[in-house]
């Protein structure tokens, strides 16, 4: 019997097959790279996003402009960090399995500011840990301002 393998990944794990007594082969198991986690939108059609933009009238009362939400297909603990509006107008907080973003401000100022932009980036515990740097992904955020 003749085995071939191709190899993608450096990532292996050994393991040794006997089907019989008298024939011992050596396999290798390609190991999946851990997902990273994904940013979904309900009002998107196919949920997942890789940015998300909106339009804020410069009038429009503080409270929540959206949620984000993110999964991770392992079900790894997902990390989220923000880089959030060094202007104080907006917030980003985290929940169990979403991010709010809210405007904190009574008004915005379409004369002074037209447009915020901000990022999350969610991680799990392998990109965490070291184990896979490509368990991470990042959304950039923009807030244009109208008149």
């Amino acid at each position: 019997m003749k085995y071939s393998f191709i190899c993608f990944s450096f990532v292996f794990y050994e393991y040794t097959w006997i089907p019989s007594q008298t024939n011992s082969k050596t396999i290798y198991i390609r190991v999946t790279p851990n997902a990273a986690p994904v940013f979904r939108h309900p009002n998107v059609g196919s949920n997942t996003i890789s940015s998300y933009s909106v339009s804020r009238n410069e009038n429009a009362s503080s409270g929540e402009v959206t949620k984000i939400y993110f999964t991770d297909a392992e079900s790894d603990t997902i990390t989220i960090n923000s880089g959030s509006d060094p202007n104080g107008h907006f917030s980003i907080t985290k929940y169990s399995n979403y991010v709010a973003i809210n405007q904190v401000t009574a008004s915005l100022d379409y004369e002074n500011i037209t447009s915020y932009s901000m990022s999350i980036t969610a991680s799990d515990a392998h990109y965490e840990d070291g184990d896979d740097t490509d368990s991470f992904t990042a959304i950039p955020i923009t807030i244009s301002v109208t008149d």
